[in-house]
């Protein structure tokens, strides 16, 4: 699934074995981050703020588009 680096994403934390906090909405950018720093994993799950995923997805499973407009003057 390939998303807009500007669409936003809940996500679920897992703060124990017994324990999980949705986080969000956040950026794709900010779950990028997230990534980074350590703070989510691959099967860390996802679901799109607006309804428009099936469901909650691992995020290895979500690629980001990083221009959602590649081509922002088509007549140059």
């Amino acid at each position: 699934m390939r998303i807009s680096a500007y669409k936003q994403f809940f996500y679920l934390l897992h703060t124990s074995p017994t324990s999980t906090q949705r986080r969000g909405p956040v950026t794709a950018a900010q779950l990028r981050h997230e990534w980074g720093s350590g703070g989510v994993h691959a099967q860390t799950l996802v679901f799109a703020a607006n309804g428009s995923m099936r469901g909650w997805m691992p995020i290895a499973q979500v690629r980001v588009s990083p221009n959602p407009n590649p081509n922002p003057n088509p007549n140059p």
